[in-house]
């Protein structure tokens, strides 16, 4: 049984992709580290994509923990980024990121539709 009283859950393969992740700090990440760390207690393996925010280093010196494993069952894969309208603060993920997520979500033996290849 888990602490919330349920039965044990079926083991899951999720891949997440979001806007933004830590070292920023919004409503966003704050609820997705959440989530993450729900979800690596429940055994669960997820490999979650954000953007690259090497760009950030000198504010953010430790970026670099946000990234790789960071939690049991948990991946962060840091895709290739360029500024927003020019705000460094605003990684957007650029369209060379596509190639590396189909061969992440590959790599994690999880199941894509192939209509999107």
């Amino acid at each position: 049984m888990f602490p919330d009283g349920q039965k044990k859950r079926s083991q899951m393969k999720i891949a997440i992709i979001t806007s933004c992740f830590l070292p920023i700090i919004d409503g966003v990440t704050v609820s997705g580290l959440q989530r993450l760390k729900r979800l690596s207690k429940w055994g669960h393996e997820v490999i979650l994509f954000c953007p690259d925010y090497s760009g950030l280093k000198v504010d953010y010196p430790n970026w670099r923990d946000y990234t790789g494993n960071i939690l049991p069952g948990v991946k962060v894969i840091n895709l290739a980024s360029d500024s927003f309208v020019g705000l460094d603060y605003e990684p957007n993920v650029n369209r060379n990121s596509y190639q590396t997520v189909l061969k992440k979500l590959a790599e994690f033996q999880l199941l894509v539709n192939p209509e999107y290849n």
